[in-house]
């Protein structure tokens, strides 16, 4: 049930976790019940068909579509129905895809798994490759796989960045296209206004001073436009923003200043377009 998977997971994986051995790891995005240790949350009863359960945020959110407190209708090994209640969310985990029991429930509801699956390994740095070779070693007959946190981290980390920067970018050419179309319309507005643009040239107005007047017309709408727009996106992203996301919102503040000086250039590129011509033409029409 990660993002590593584009279908809808009907049967998450289940893990069997000892609440203690994990008490201070891991970092939670938020949880039912204010607890020092949310991994406690696993120990409680919440009735006979039901089980409380962790799950990473990104993966509870976008792969499984569900929230805080929601429940996970599952299978047990007898083939019964029960539900697993969320309880708490991690952030940003390595743990993304899998659902998080108590070791005890997991037992309960699937007694003829025996044994261990899968293994969180704290080694030290310094031995961190010594530790890796040995146990590969000595587990090679049981298909043991080992994955460091990071380059786990880096894989997830991948296929949401990805996702962001194809939004990102086909965001980026919807407001490139859009400047794009503001010149036709500045274009239409000043051939419009001809009649009244050649009074202004015939009051004494110089082409570059009606361009001006063009920019601070028009390209006071786009610039307004463009902060109104911010401003509502705004509202939407900030109370949900992270310390990593500031290179982001660099990004998107580059792109939103490079649209905006974009559509003054069309602006004046308008306005000189629509400037050219014969002005005692479109004054005798005016």
């Amino acid at each position: 049930a990660s993002c590593l998977n584009l279908d809808a997971p009907h049967s998450p994986r289940l893990l069997g976790v000892r609440p203690a051995e994990l008490a201070g790891r891991f970092r939670f995005a938020a949880q039912l019940e204010d607890t020092p240790d949310p991994w406690t949350l696993l120990e409680g009863e919440l009735g006979a068909d039901v089980v409380p359960a962790i799950v990473d945020a990104i993966s509870l959110q976008w792969t499984l579509k569900k929230a805080l407190g929601d429940e996970l209708e599952l299978v047990d090994g007898q083939g019964r129905p029960f539900r697993a209640r969320i309880v708490a969310t991690l952030a940003d985990s390595i743990l993304q895809g899998d659902v998080l029991l108590a070791e005890r429930d997991f037992v309960r509801r699937f007694p003829d798994d025996v044994g261990q699956r899968a293994f969180l390994i704290d080694a030290p740095s310094a031995r961190r490759e010594a530790v890796a070779a040995r146990l590969t070693r000595a587990l090679a007959d049981e298909g043991l796989e080992l994955v460091p946190t990071h380059e786990r981290l880096d894989l997830l980390h991948g296929v949401q960045n990805t996702y962001l920067s194809i939004f990102q970018a086909l965001g980026g050419l919807g407001l490139v296209l859009g400047s794009v179309g503001l010149l036709a319309l500045v274009l239409r507005h000043a051939l419009e206004r001809r009649g009244e643009l050649a009074l202004l040239r015939a009051l004494g107005f110089s082409p570059g001073e009606l361009r001006w007047l063009f920019l601070g017309e028009q390209g006071g709408l786009v610039w307004a436009g463009l902060f109104v727009g911010a401003l509502g996106g705004a509202l939407v992203v900030l109370p949900r923003l992270e310390a990593g996301s500031l290179d982001a919102l660099r990004t998107l503040g580059g792109l939103l200043l490079g649209v905006g000086l974009l559509g003054c250039v069309w602006v004046l590129l308008g306005a000189a377009l629509a400037l050219r011509g014969s002005v005692l033409r479109a004054l005798n029409r005016e």
